[in-house]
């Protein structure tokens, strides 16, 4: 089986685990929204490119079969009360009390209508520890452009393909 960086990361990051064993279990939490260039929340637009996306990154995970994806419906209403990426590592707790090795935490950073970036932090609930982060800046606010970003993130740093067969 091959492994993509990001398991490659995992891998290497948790002692004693083996590209043998059994697919990790991660929490893969729906992608918020830090918009820097007003308080008001996200626009309807916006709104259904954060779920978009959400639905885009679970589905490229589970296609790649490296991990198990968690269903985060338990914790979800809890979850968007909070700002994971800014709450002191709660993402930890919520992926725990699901039952994955992993907690996944996607962000959309807007900081104008033209610029945007996508980030994505993977963290060990078992320590705590950051052990795999993604980022990448794209140009515009539209639906292909998030789009764009998202998959480019998950072919080229995620989830590349090994070129050589």
């Amino acid at each position: 089986m091959r492994l993509s960086h990001l398991a490659l990361c995992i891998v290497f990051a948790l002692a004693g685990l083996s590209a043998e064993a059994a697919p990790l279990k991660i929490a893969v939490f729906d992608f918020e929204l830090i918009n820097t260039t007003t308080s008001d929340p996200p626009n309807a637009a916006e709104k259904q490119r954060l779920v978009m996306l959400s639905d885009r990154l679970r589905a490229a995970l589970d296609a790649d079969q490296t991990f198990k994806i968690v269903d985060i419906a338990p914790v979800r209403e809890r979850v968007a009360e909070t700002r994971l990426q800014a709450c002191g590592n709660c993402d930890r707790s919520f992926a725990e009390s699901l039952g994955a090795d992993l907690s996944m935490v996607p962000v959309i950073h807007k900081m104008s209508e033209l610029i945007l970036n996508i980030s994505i932090a993977v963290r060990d609930v078992k320590t705590g520890r950051i052990i795999a982060g993604f980022n990448a800046d794209i140009r515009s606010n539209t639906d292909r452009s998030w789009q764009k970003g998202l998959d480019w993130l998950l072919a080229n740093r995620v989830l590349p393909k090994d070129k050589a067969e």
